[in-house]
């Protein structure tokens, strides 16, 4: 048989039967990317608890703080990868390892926050249009997109920062927080105090007992914060109606009286007006007992500011109810709007004798101007 000839199983019978035969295309093996080893600049920012991380704390002998910024010093050489061949698990721990550079204790600070998910990792390129500015890799397709941005910007310059929240931040605002929900909770106990009480002046209230009524208590507004702090620490026996014991809140019986009743007092301390003196060449007034022939020779004397006599016949007025003569002078001379420095004020009313407020409520204008008070404060 010669080298020609076709053997029984490549012999065609139908030739027509046939399809036409196609050329097979070449298998070729194609490498998608080509590895370019970028140098990466690694650095970090971390916050530590000096008390809990001492062989990383660099204060050495400074005052104790709570929280301490820590930085690499000296920074370390960048670290050479084909970061496109990492996975972003990979490149985390090549990164840390790279950063500790066989320190143990940053190592395993590092690895310890890894794993509770307090590093922060951002990433930039230089000149790049999206990682221009450095961005956060929250992820593995985050790391994706940002490992091909550096390939494709090959060989720009790569860096890689790792950082946490500012813990003292965080520490700030927390007390802040804390500030202003312990200030929240003061005035509203502030404000379940007024529910309960009575206002008397600008800077008083006055207080009854919850239990006893004949008991009162004179409260100063300054010292409302004092009280609303006792409610919130919850102190014992003290309530919105119950203030703490202490000598800024004093029950005192409403029914005493801390003064006489300027009605009752003696004639030096009770001044009802200026003592007029019948001039020589006129006749004194006459009693009301006196005869009808010694009322022709009453003459009326004016007062030389010009204003009428007051008729001695005023009905006279009912006693103050003990709520209100438990008030002091001083409060009655503040919602007067006179003023504490005003000392001439102060002196006649020493003068006087006038120690309680009720002295007023008795008491004229024109009976003031004739014991000295000027126009504006009588």
């Amino acid at each position: 048989m010669s080298p020609t000839t076709l053997t029984d199983s490549s012999r065609v019978l139908c030739p027509e039967t046939q399809s036409p035969q196609t050329a097979r295309p070449k298998v070729t093996t194609v490498m998608v990317k080509t590895p370019r080893v970028a140098a990466i600049s690694l650095d970090y920012v971390l916050y530590i608890e000096s008390a809990k991380n001492g062989p990383l704390s660099r204060r050495q002998g400074l005052s104790p703080i709570k929280w301490e910024k820590i930085v690499p010093s000296p920074r370390p050489a960048p670290m050479e990868a084909d970061i496109v061949s990492f996975t972003w698990p990979r490149f985390q721990t090549e990164a840390i390892l790279h950063l500790a550079n066989q320190r143990k204790a940053l190592q395993a600070f590092l690895f310890k926050n890894l794993v509770e998910g307090n590093l922060l990792w951002l990433a930039y390129i230089k000149d790049h249009c999206d990682y221009g500015l450095a961005v956060q890799i929250h992820g593995a397709t985050d790391f994706l997109n940002f490992s091909n941005a550096v390939y494709n910007a090959f060989p720009a310059r790569v860096a890689v920062k790792i950082t946490m929240d500012n813990l003292t931040h965080l520490a700030y605002e927390e007390a802040m927080r804390a500030h202003f929900q312990h200030h929240r909770q003061i005035a509203k106990a502030i404000k379940s105090i007024r529910v309960h009480a009575s206002v008397t002046s600008l800077t008083s209230l006055t207080v009854v007992h919850p239990d006893h009524p004949q008991q009162v208590m004179e409260v100063l507004t300054k010292d409302l914060p004092e009280w609303a702090e006792a409610i919130v620490a919850n102190h014992p026996k003290v309530t919105t109606r119950m203030p703490p014991q202490t000598t800024n809140f004093v029950w005192v019986d409403g029914r005493k009286r801390p003064t006489t009743h300027p009605l009752d007092a003696p004639p030096s301390k009770h001044n009802t007006g200026p003592e007029f003196t019948t001039p020589r060449n006129r006749t004194a007034a006459t009693e009301p007992c006196s005869s009808p022939s010694d009322v022709d020779d009453i003459e009326v004397i004016q007062i030389s500011s010009g204003t009428a006599a007051t008729s001695n016949h005023t009905k006279p007025m009912a006693p103050a109810s003990p709520e209100l003569e438990s008030h002091h002078m001083e409060t009655y001379i503040h919602v007067a709007h006179i003023h504490k420095g005003d000392k001439l004020t102060w002196a006649r009313l020493l003068n006087h004798g006038i120690v309680h407020w009720l002295f007023f409520r008795s008491s004229s204008k024109v009976e003031l101007i004739g014991l000295g008070f000027p126009i504006g404060i009588a």
